[in-house]
């Protein structure tokens, strides 16, 4: 419980002071990964250079993995930042998340 306090009164808003935001306009949509109940899945790539998170073993930016969901909802986009929050090297990393 005191964890979930913690993250919700502290962390959180200082990851929403500090982090960069993304626009759907950010990304290039590239091959279809997958398809489910919860939308659609695209390897995509960072069109701005200056919103580049990772660089790949040859020096080009990393490829992210972008999902259009069928349903957006703040609760889903909360959930998702918390678990990335709370164990980073056990899920994919959650950049952002926008309609």
């Amino acid at each position: 419980a005191l964890a979930g306090l913690l993250d919700f009164y502290l962390f959180a808003p200082i990851e929403r002071k500090t982090k960069t935001r993304f626009r759907q306009t950010d990304f290039v949509l590239n091959k279809k990964l997958g398809v489910g109940a919860f939308g659609v899945v695209y390897k995509a790539e960072v069109q701005k250079e200056d919103k580049i998170l990772d660089l790949d073993e040859s020096g080009n930016p990393a490829p992210v993995v972008l999902k259009k969901a069928a349903e957006f909802g703040a609760e889903e986009a909360w959930m998702n930042g918390r678990v990335r929050r709370a164990c980073p090297s056990t899920c994919a990393a959650f950049i952002d998340a926008f309609e």
